[in-house]
């Protein structure tokens, strides 16, 4: 049986201060079917909450191991505005890994989460016309 991989991602705001308390996705990205490791169905989509330090932990299946070929996971960040997507290749690794140490290519790889401030707007109705 494959084990499983420990992937940590750690959330902090632009001054670089951890973001505590955030939920945080992780999403098998493996075509229309779906993957399977094993001959069992790997689910699609992961939640993890971060701590005091904004670290979330995942146990996640290596991409690897998952059947089709080509698989990768798309961790997201929701809370922030725009969201946050890292896409990474999870390895095979009996020690914890952090997605900023990941990559797949592409923009927005191997890089800490620099969440965003989010600004509210407020709209007003206009007094209807007399």
């Amino acid at each position: 049986m494959t084990d499983r991989t420990t992937v940590t991602w750690t959330i902090t705001d632009a001054d670089g201060n951890p973001l505590a308390n955030r939920m945080v996705y992780a999403t098998l990205v493996a075509g229309v079917g779906g993957g399977s490791v094993d001959s069992l169905v790997v689910a699609e989509r992961a939640t993890a909450r971060t701590d005091a330090d904004g670290i979330a932990t995942f146990s996640l299946w290596p991409n690897e191991a998952i059947d089709p070929d080509g698989t990768y996971y798309a961790f997201t960040a929701d809370f922030a505005r725009p969201p946050i997507v890292r896409y990474v290749e999870v390895p095979t690794s009996a020690s914890p890994v952090e997605v900023a140490d990941l990559g797949r290519g592409g923009a927005g790889d191997g890089r800490r989460v620099r969440a965003r401030p989010v600004v509210w707007w407020r709209v007003r109705r206009a007094a209807p016309p007399c």
